[in-house]
């Protein structure tokens, strides 16, 4: 949620034990962080974010034992692959496997905000994501659902099998969803 008053993003939080009986609504974080991917770990919260308030813009990572009380902001470097470093991230989301391998799925832009893509990369501990590529750009086709710009992901690991879902436009300015599977990210 963003607060059209102060300009701040709002995390906003309801819970349920039984699915059907959920607490008030609380607000675990007000201030500026675009895009939120939380991960509860160890006991703790873990979230990344986009800072849009400055040029370039930057993933910036918070903690909290509590989904209230976050840390200071620490940026989180982005290694790209040789070639692909003038991207500026926009969406994000982190998820890790049960191998302990983070996963950073990115929505980036290169000038502007026409022909976003999407990109990925790995880390050992969600600090700093190394060799970020290209793994998905809109369609050549004009015609195309997804041939105008690509916008955020999601992506889930069923089995052995990952499942990105993402945003697309197309060039009639009609908003799509798209799913890819595959044995690899990249």
């Amino acid at each position: 949620f963003k607060n059209k008053v102060s300009g701040y993003e709002e995390l906003r939080r309801r819970t349920t034990s039984n699915g059907k009986d959920w607490t008030p609504v609380e607000v675990v974080f007000v201030g500026y962080g675009l895009s939120p991917s939380v991960i509860h770990e160890d006991g703790k919260y873990r979230m990344w974010t986009v800072n849009i308030t400055q040029r370039p813009f930057v993933i910036e990572y918070r903690e909290s034992n509590n989904p209230s009380d976050w840390s200071s902001p620490v940026e989180v470097p982005i290694n790209y692959k040789e070639g692909e470093d003038n991207h500026e991230p926009w969406h994000l989301q982190v998820f890790k496997e049960r191998n302990g391998l983070y996963h950073l799925i990115l929505n980036t832009f290169v000038s502007g905000y026409n022909g976003q893509r999407l990109m990925w990369g790995t880390s050992s501990d969600g600090m700093s994501f190394d060799n970020v590529k290209t793994i998905l750009t809109p369609a050549d086709q004009s015609a195309s659902w997804d041939g105008a710009t690509l916008y955020r992901a999601s992506v889930v690991k069923v089995d052995d099998l990952y499942r990105m879902y993402y945003s697309a436009r197309g060039k009639n300015r009609r908003w799509n969803v798209g799913l890819i599977e595959g044995e690899r990210m990249d």
